[in-house]
């Protein structure tokens, strides 16, 4: 079933039809709010591991540090020494990861509702949530992307880019216009029908 007819079940009779290979992983529809999950990267399982392997290395560096500086005398200065030497090893491996987890565990999902249009992100340990006015929507039914009010850019390997006036949302590269045009149009047809 293409997104179409998936779309006017859901009460989308104009929705759009999705370039090839921009097709989202799922629709649903609860009382009045539609959501469009837009997919989720596929290299997860590697840096999930990847992840696993630098924390644990991150801990025995930390372990070490700590016994060594506990090694003469288990005195109270030793043990502020340790701490202060085995805490940094793990928040620079966790500040050193976090653009690459942030980028390539997210599933996003758009929430448009009559009241609200929302971009919902989920990764393995934070759940986030951006909303765009509906104002803005209608703005950007009324003027069209090209005047930068309320622009939204889909982007490849299922990730999203919100944009308006006033925030931004970033995630990856490789901007796809196509999917820019899709979204303007779908989210017209939305607000149109609600």
């Amino acid at each position: 079933m293409s997104l179409r007819e998936r779309l006017r079940r859901h009460g989308v009779p104009e929705a759009p039809e999705l370039p090839a290979g921009v097709e989202p992983a799922e629709i649903r529809k609860d009382g009045h709010t539609i959501t469009i999950h837009l997919g989720r990267n596929d290299s997860a399982p590697l840096l999930t591991a990847l992840f696993l392997f630098m924390a644990m290395l991150a801990a025995t560096v930390g372990t070490a540090f700590f016994l060594f500086a506990l090694h003469d005398a288990p005195s109270p200065i030793n043990w502020v020494f340790g701490i202060f030497i085995a805490l940094p090893v793990v928040v620079l491996i966790a500040v050193a990861l976090a653009p690459v987890l942030r980028r390539r565990w997210v599933r996003t999902f758009v929430e448009i509702s009559p009241d609200l249009f929302q971009v919902v992100w989920e990764t393995p340990l934070l759940r986030r949530r951006q909303t765009i006015p509906m104002d803005e929507l209608e703005e950007l039914g009324a003027h069209g992307a090209d005047q930068g009010v309320g622009l939204f850019r889909f982007l490849g390997g299922g990730h999203l880019i919100a944009v308006s006036d006033r925030k931004m949302i970033t995630f990856a590269k490789d901007f796809q216009p196509e999917r820019l045009r899709y979204l303007r149009d779908l989210i017209c047809h939305t607000v149109a029908t609600m």
